[in-house]
């Protein structure tokens, strides 16, 4: 029974992080206290990455995400760092000093980072956890550290996930034009 229901418990959870969906708001605060939306950059390609600034595997991501940023920022890519472990706060100004971390990163709990990722708190998470956010708010994609992406070149791999939805056009599909129906005349 308790192996049918831990099953369950998992399937649910990794059910949760289906994707494409809508992105939910989510706000975090700065270090300075400023805070930040997600829907501030709605228009834009978002890559939201959860860290820990303790973890090695995502301080590297941290330094590749913000070449990305300087280099796509004028392409409307915008990444934005979210630490989730304790003593976050206090830790942040150096792990963004020591990886040169420019895009906006701040403080939020470990609890809004599975609310947000529809993980399963029963789930093993590995970080970095990084979502996708395609310029009309969906995520389009989210991995964990564990993900193939952050294997062999993480930079290509990176890219090749952020250009699509670059290239992409925003917006709803165009409607389609209505002609006037022309009735038969007796």
């Amino acid at each position: 029974m308790f192996r049918f229901f831990s099953t369950l418990v998992l399937a649910a959870g990794l059910a949760g992080a289906q994707v494409p969906r809508p992105a939910p708001d989510y706000s975090f605060n700065l270090p300075d206290g400023q805070p930040v939306r997600l829907s501030q950059y709605r228009g834009k390609v978002v890559v939201l990455q959860f860290l820990l600034t303790t973890c090695p595997h995502c301080a590297q991501a941290s330094k590749i995400l913000a070449v990305l940023q300087r280099e796509y920022g004028t392409r409307k890519l915008q990444v934005l760092g979210v630490a989730i472990n304790d003593g976050a706060a206090a830790e942040l100004p150096a792990y963004l000093k020591q990886n040169d971390v420019t895009f906006p990163t701040g403080v939020g709990s470990n609890q809004s980072m599975y609310t947000f990722l529809r993980l399963s708190f029963m789930q093993r998470v590995l970080m970095p956890q990084v979502a996708f956010i395609d310029k009309d708010g969906i995520i389009r994609r989210q991995v964990a550290g564990d993900d193939p992406m952050f294997q062999g070149d993480e930079e290509a791999n990176l890219r090749a996930a952020i250009d699509p939805l670059l290239k992409e056009v925003t917006g709803p599909p165009p409607s389609k034009v209505r002609r006037p129906v022309k009735r038969a005349t007796k």
